[in-house]
């Protein structure tokens, strides 16, 4: 357990970096929103575990590839954290321009099937053929590791960021099956997207930053 210290820092901005790009609405979610909203709280959240499920083959095909990647080329970590806090940035600007439009709700989906089955499928078709997930995972995963992380560093990210993906995914789809709490956010939006952009660019210059020291 003591030579999981020195990683916990890292850990914790890798889980924190996904937390955020998670919880700022994407296509995934702003679907699992809307179904909630049109189709009630169970479909939604059947939804939502489509999403989860697909997050977690996709964080540990990044945690597994990267792994795999660094045993051959130790130099390439300097890569992907560059590659990963441009993205962490470019997800800040998107931030910050959302901040000044009106809320994605306005324009929220309607999806209505009979089968809980077809939300489930459906979730997983949305997060499975979007890029978003696939780089979010590979630039919080580069924040948390160093060519000296053990097996277990990838195991925890993986499963942290699984536990997060659900906890979120599951509390949107709850949330706003009532219209209380999507009211709320219209009202707020500006400032939900401001402060996931604060996030965002911090995390960001931290990687690239961590780049230039390595």
């Amino acid at each position: 357990m003591d030579s999981l210290l020195p990683h916990l820092p890292g850990i914790a901005l890798a889980l924190t970096a996904l937390f955020t790009a998670i919880v700022s609405p994407g296509p995934a979610i702003l679907a699992t929103i809307g179904t909630s909203m049109t189709a009630g709280r169970k479909a939604g959240i059947t939804m939502a575990l489509g999403t989860v499920s697909t997050s977690c083959f996709w964080g540990s095909v990044a945690a597994l590839g990267l792994g795999s990647l660094l045993l051959k080329y130790a130099s390439a970590i300097i890569i992907l954290k560059i590659l990963g806090g441009i993205y962490l940035l470019w997800l800040a600007f998107k931030s910050f321009r959302s901040a000044t439009k009106e809320s994605h709700l306005k324009n929220k989906p309607v999806m209505l099937h009979s089968s809980l089955a077809k939300y489930y499928l459906q979730g997983v078709a949305i997060h499975i053929t979007n890029p978003k997930p696939v780089f979010g995972w590979v630039a919080a995963i580069t924040l948390g590791i160093t060519q000296n992380s053990t097996p277990l560093v990838y195991i925890l990210l993986v499963l942290g960021g699984t536990l997060i993906s659900l906890i979120i995914n599951i509390t949107y789809a709850v949330s706003f099956s009532t219209n209380t709490v999507a009211q709320v956010y219209d009202k707020f939006h500006h400032w939900f997207e401001v402060t996931f952009g604060l996030i965002f660019m911090a995390a960001g210059l931290k990687l690239l930053a961590s780049a230039k020291q390595s």
